[in-house]
């Protein structure tokens, strides 16, 4: 399996993915996904079995925002 980012227009960023398994299909195939940008800011969310926890990490940090936005 091949990953790749690449750019598909000023608003557009293709994830892209090919599979190549010889043993199981004839050919490689391969997916594309626009995505389009909604102008919000980004977060890294890694994901992983302890995870569970970010939905209250993200929550408490948007509740601080709001604070200090306020002030």
């Amino acid at each position: 399996m091949v990953k790749r980012f690449t750019w598909g227009g000023p608003e557009t960023l293709n994830y892209e993915v090919t599979i190549a398994d010889p043993t199981v299909w004839t050919k490689p195939w391969m997916v594309r996904i626009p995505v389009m940008s909604s102008g919000a800011q980004m977060f890294e969310h890694a994901c992983h079995e302890g995870s569970i926890g970010m939905d209250g990490i993200l929550t408490g940090h948007r509740a601080e925002e709001l604070v200090g936005s306020s002030r």
